[in-house]
């Protein structure tokens, strides 16, 4: 399913928590905590006005659809998983442990069919740090 892109711009917004539901998502995202780059993942393209601070510290993902692959880079906080089919990657850059994932709900669901795939991976360096598997 394609969805209409969606443009949401913030101003005079000191804190904020995005969560995003999303199906099908693939690829590698990054959030830049102040939104000083725009954040973009599935139709969502998100941005601060002009030069104005954000402080955007922590991100909801609920993912759902089989053919979730997504893969999300540090320095980034997952306050918030659901995974609902497919893979979901959370990793930090090498020796830095800038990943993290202090979720208050961590929900992974397997697709109901033999031999699902379907997994989230948490890692921090180059080293796997916690792995969810069916």
């Amino acid at each position: 399913m394609h969805e209409p892109q969606c443009d949401v711009t913030m101003k005079n917004c000191r804190e904020v928590i995005p969560c995003v539901l999303g199906t099908n998502l693939a690829g590698a995202v990054d959030m830049d905590r102040t939104l000083k780059r725009r954040f973009s993942i599935g139709n969502l393209t998100l941005r601060r006005w002009g030069r104005q601070k954000i402080g955007a510290f922590t991100l909801g993902l609920y993912l759902y659809g089989q053919n979730n692959d997504l893969v999300v880079y540090g320095p980034i906080n997952i306050c918030e998983l659901r995974v609902h089919g497919g893979k979901f990657t959370l990793k930090g850059s090498e020796r830095t442990f800038n990943a993290f994932c202090a979720a208050t709900t961590l929900d992974v669901h397997p697709v109901p069919r033999e031999n699902s795939s379907t997994y989230a991976l948490v890692t921090g360096a180059s080293q796997q740090r916690k792995s969810l598997k069916e």
